[in-house]
């Protein structure tokens, strides 16, 4: 795994269409983890023979993991473990509570981007344990952090660019509109 990059997402259906869970690939400590919407965020330490749950609920289909192993769920607010999911912290940003967040990246020092689908960017130098807002814009969906280092947001409005970890942003003039990953 890329470790300044969440996993890669896989979808898998559980059951008579009822519902899907989400499985992200091998962490950095090699368990897999699930979401199960709705149901909770699940663990395996034997490569998917056994599950264990490891989250009371879910209102959301976001996981990411960053380079230290560090499990960020979101959808309807943000929570990290730091110890393989047996824990969850709620994250609290800026005009929270209930902060509904589409996308989380992390860049090569360990920095949090999440963008939030009504209220904008936001950035965490400190593991999510603050944050502040970088950019105004509505309706994040998805975030790529390139080689460089360069962040791409693309919004509602289009994609926006920042070459310098998100203290300026411009718009991309060719990919304005709705943008999806």
């Amino acid at each position: 795994m890329d470790s300044d990059q969440s996993s890669e997402i896989i979808w898998q259906k559980v059951n008579t269409f009822e519902s899907w869970t989400q499985l992200i690939t091998e962490g950095p400590d090699g368990h897999l983890y699930a979401i199960i919407y709705t149901l909770g965020v699940h663990r395996s330490k034997d490569n998917g023979t056994t599950w264990t749950k490891t989250s009371w609920r879910t209102y959301g289909p976001g996981m990411a993991i960053n380079g230290e192993g560090h499990i960020f769920f979101y959808g309807h607010d943000i929570f990290r473990s730091l110890d393989n999911g047996n824990s969850w912290t709620q994250l609290t940003i800026p005009e929270s509570p209930h902060v509904s967040v589409g996308s989380i990246a992390f860049n090569s020092t360990g920095d949090i981007f999440a963008g939030a689908f009504s209220k904008g960017v936001y950035r965490s130098t400190d593991n999510g344990d603050s944050w502040s807002k970088i950019l105004e814009i509505p309706y994040v969906s998805e975030f790529i952090i390139n080689d460089e280092g360069h962040i791409f947001a693309g919004a509602s409005l289009g994609v926006f660019r920042s070459t310098d970890n998100g203290n300026t942003w411009t718009e991309n003039a060719l990919l304005q509109g709705d943008v999806k990953s």
